[in-house]
Order: structure tokens, then sequence, then C-alpha cells
């Protein structure tokens, strides 16, 4: 497959396939939601880009990645020997309903996603299958996640994710479902005048009652989409 290497943050040079998902916005803003940790896990971890981003900024001292593409998960642990984390980053091939294969339960402190959001069988298909399976529930759905971020989390432990805001109350219930009490929420407004496009989302494993809903973050400032809001030119600027 034809590669392209983009910079991102923390002077990481990143690795991506040409016709698969390219580094966003959401995923950048997910690493920088995330609060500190020795070890954590990412789920559909892709490229591997959020892992080598909370390694790089030091929110996290060793990141494991699972990933169902075998492409995808060799070019993560190749994204890491790149950028001199060998020792500190591992990606396992697995579906997320298989994590208990490969880690015994309360492993990580810290469990991240950017999941897919749209049911196997809605929306266009897309040509690419590297691309459809990063946006639709082609094996484990949300509530898979939700599980998988379950077992593999210590108790207090945190899952963060971005997620789309239409779809909020399914997360929630299937953290729930899962002992994984929600902590933490800020929406993402493309700008002022727009209603959120995105969402950032924390949980606690064995957490109780209340939550905080933060600040809403607007990406530009402008209608036009030309000037970034203050918030996200410090983001993409370290």
């Amino acid at each position: 497959m034809n590669t392209v290497t983009t910079a991102v943050n923390y002077g990481i040079k990143l690795t991506e396939f040409a016709g698969g998902i390219r580094f966003g916005t959401d995923s950048l803003l997910v690493s920088e939601f995330c609060p500190r940790c020795r070890n954590a896990v990412d789920l559909g971890s892709g490229s591997g880009v959020i892992g080598l981003m909370l390694l790089a900024s030091g929110r996290a001292k060793t990141v494991s990645g699972v990933e169902i593409s075998p492409e995808y998960a060799r070019l993560a642990v190749r994204n890491a020997g790149q950028n001199g984390f060998s020792q500190e980053y591992s990606c396992v091939c697995a579906d997320v309903a298989d994590v208990k294969r490969h880690f015994r339960a309360g492993m990580f402190g810290l469990c991240v996603s950017n999941p897919p959001y749209l049911p196997a069988k809605t929306g266009l298909t897309n040509e690419s299958g590297l691309k459809h399976a990063a946006f639709h529930e082609t094996t484990a759905d949300i509530g898979g996640f939700c599980a998988a971020a379950a077992y593999l989390l210590k108790y207090g432990g945190k899952f963060c994710c971005v997620y789309r805001p239409e779809y909020l109350q399914r997360l929630i219930s299937a953290a729930g479902e899962n002992g994984l009490a929600l902590k933490r929420l800020r929406f993402v407004h493309p700008d002022k005048n727009s209603p959120p496009s995105l969402l950032l989302v924390e949980f606690r494993k064995g957490g109780g009652a209340g939550a905080s809903v933060m600040p809403p973050l607007f990406i530009y400032d402008d209608a036009e989409h030309k000037i970034f809001g203050a918030e996200i030119q410090r983001t993409i600027s370290r």
C-alpha cells in the first residue's frame, strides 16, 4: 500500500496509508483530553497516533494498542519504532471482543478509543475497506468497546473516547451496563454558531454518581473556518 508521512504534535512523524483514514482532529483532541497514567491501552489503534501522542506528551509511560487490521497493527509498531518508542509501545492484532485472550483483567489505568459509531449496515459503504471499518461497527459495537474497557481497566481506571453527539445516549447506556460511570463530558463545536460535531467523554470504572460538563471547545473563531480558536492553536502547536 502507498503511504504518506505527516508531522503531528510533539515532533511525531506519522506514516499513514494513503487510501486509509488519515490523522484528524478527533484523535488529536482525545489524546489531549486524557489524564496522565502509567500504562494505557488504545482500542482500535489504527496507525498508533493516539498512543504515540500519549507517550510523547508524557501522559503515559507505556501504551498497548489493539487493532483488528493486520496492516494497521504492523503500521502502528512501525510508527512507534520510527519515533523512538519501540520499548514503550506494543500492538496486538485482535478484535476488541477478544482482549481476554491477550491481556489480564485490570492491567491498565487508562483505556482510550476513537471507536466506530455507525451500525454496520447504515450509511454508504466506502470503497476502501479500511475506511469503512473505521466508521462502521463491522465487528464490535460500542457495547463491545465498553465491555473491553471495563475488563482491561483496574478499579478506578478511566475510559476516554471521542464520539458523535447524536449517539451520546447509546454511549452512556453501554458504559453504564459495563460498570463505567460518566465523569467528564465536553462538546466540541466547529464554531460558536454551530451545534457540536464531536464529544469528548471520560468514564471511571466503579465510579459513583456525579459528572462535570466542561466548557465547550470551539475549533474555529470564524464562520469561514479559517482561524483556529485559541485553545486549538495552543494544542496544534505542541
